[in-house]
This record gives structure tokens, C-alpha cells and sequence, in this order.
């Protein structure tokens, strides 16, 4: 009886060292997840440079709508150069706009109106949480292999190892490296005058805050408003992903503390701005 209770004991307190070991390795490991220096962007943007011509200067920051946003901004550059044009709507629109198929009819002087003096700058940034589970959108669920099965979570580790050099990429996915760079990489966004907006899912909030830095740069109402139905009205093919799987995939994220210390380790600084935004 007696041999039979310290076997009981002794088979406890084996299970109970096992497991203030893995309590301990646990804690180990979620302490290396440290914040990580945010990169200043050392390369050229892919996205279609922006005319300047009617007094706005918007800089793009990947996964924060830039897309639809320089659509809409060249219907404004053509109608301040008086060209004659038919307003088209898409839900699978890509960056390659009209504007930038031109040239940004660099060859036209025309102007409709008297942009402000001033130029006025701006970009959007979007919630770093829901960028993040955007990208795992884009590129392991619309891109088929890329992230070799890896799931939401172990997509915060590698994208985590890549900026600390444990994994890397070859040149052929330099897009999703520029892609995952923290928005506070962009714009050179604390060093210079620029207006930060935040991205919105609130079609209204984010017309209004579009009107008032197009009013800032005295393009007329009129002209504003024709544009501005790009954003109830067109779309890209990346953001057909399936809302209800996007709102649980967030879900999971904010559930998993180790996923969401990875997340905030490479992306503390947009938390920051977005706090900040506008």
C-alpha cells in the first residue's frame, strides 16, 4: 500500500515538473519575441507615381486602399486638365490607371481651376491588425502556395523571422516584402509635414475625409464628389475576400497571445500612427 502511494507521488510530481518546465519554456519563448527597429523603406515604391499638377500629393502605402484612391485621383487630374473622359467603375480594379497609361498627360497645360499654393500631402493607414490578416488575405488565400500552408498564426512568426533575418526571400517575392513593410516605413511619414487619414471600412468616413483634403487644395465640390464615387462603387479583386473569414481570422489573431505579440512587435510603430491618424 505504502509502495503503492509514493508510486501515485512520485508519478504527480513527474507530470508536475514536466509542466512547470513547459510553462517555463512557454514564457522563454514569448520573451524573445522582441519589438523590432522599424526599417525605413530602401526601395523604390511599385506603386504608380502620383501627379501633383492640381495641388495634392498622395503617398501610397500598400494594403491601405491606395489602390481605389489613385483611381479617383486621376479622374481629378483629368478633369483639372479639362480631358474629356467617361467615368468607369470596376470591382476588380488595379493600379494601373488611365493617368499612369498616359503619362499623366504630361503633354497638357490646361488647368480648370486655382490649385492652393500650398501642396497638400497625405496617405492612409490602416489599423496594423487588420492590414495584417489583409495580407495573409492577399497572399496565402488568394495566392495560391505562397505561404506553403502556413496558417494566420505561423504566418506572424515568419514574417517575424524574416525581419530578423531567420528566414529570407529570394528577389522573385520582393512584392510581398514590400507589401509587409510597417506603414511607418513609408512616406518618410515622422519626418516631413504630411496629413495621415485613417483607413476606414465606413464608406462616409472615408468620403469625408478625402473631401476635406481635396477642399484643403481648392479642387471644386463638384469635381470632389464625381470622384469620390469610386469609393462606393469600385473595388479590387483582393478585397473579395470572404468578410465573414477575414472578421474570424482577426478573431483568432486577437485570441492568440503569442500571435498577437509577434504582430505588435513588427508593427508597434503603426499602432502608434494609428492612434494618431486623423
Amino acid at each position: 500500500m505504502i509502495r503503492s502511494n509514493l508510486f501515485l507521488l512520485s508519478f504527480v510530481i513527474f507530470f508536475f515538473i514536466v509542466h512547470c518546465l513547459n510553462t517555463t519554456i512557454e514564457s522563454s519563448e514569448s520573451t524573445k519575441i522582441e519589438w523590432l527597429p522599424t526599417p525605413i523603406q530602401p526601395i523604390e515604391r511599385i506603386n504608380p507615381k502620383h501627379s501633383t499638377e492640381f495641388g495634392v500629393d498622395f503617398c501610397a502605402i500598400p494594403k491601405t486602399g491606395s489602390t481605389i484612391t489613385s483611381g479617383l485621383l486621376c479622374d481629378i487630374l483629368r478633369d483639372y486638365k479639362s480631358i474629356h473622359y467617361k467615368q468607369r467603375f470596376s470591382r476588380e480594379i488595379d493600379g494601373n490607371t488611365e493617368c499612369k497609361k498616359h503619362n499623366f498627360y504630361a503633354g497638357k497645360r490646361a488647368a480648370k481651376w486655382e490649385k492652393s499654393k500650398e501642396l497638400v500631402k497625405f496617405t492612409f493607414i490602416r489599423h496594423p491588425t487588420d492590414r495584417f490578416v489583409s495580407l495573409h488575405g492577399h497572399f496565402c488565400i488568394s495566392t495560391k502556395g505562397f505561404c506553403q500552408g502556413r496558417n494566420i498564426h505561423e504566418f506572424a512568426k515568419w514574417i517575424y523571422d524574416l525581419r530578423t533575418n531567420k528566414e529570407t526571400l529570394t528577389g522573385e517575392d520582393f512584392g510581398f516584402n514590400y507589401h509587409a513593410y510597417p506603414q511607418s516605413s513609408f512616406c518618410k511619414i515622422n519626418k516631413q509635414p504630411i496629413k495621415v487619414l485613417r483607413f476606414s471600412y465606413d464608406k462616409k468616413a472615408m468620403a469625408r475625409r478625402l473631401l476635406k483634403v481635396f477642399k484643403e487644395a481648392n479642387v471644386p465640390i463638384k469635381v470632389s464628389n464625381k470622384a469620390i464615387r469610386h469609393i462606393y462603387k469600385s473595388s479590387t479583386v483582393n478585397s473579395k475576400h470572404n468578410s465573414n473569414v477575414m472578421k474570424q481570422l482577426k478573431m483568432s489573431v486577437e485570441k492568440n497571445e503569442t500571435t498577437k505579440k509577434y504582430v505588435e512587435a513588427i508593427y508597434h510603430d503603426d499602432f502608434d500612427l494609428y492612434k494618431k491618424a486623423q
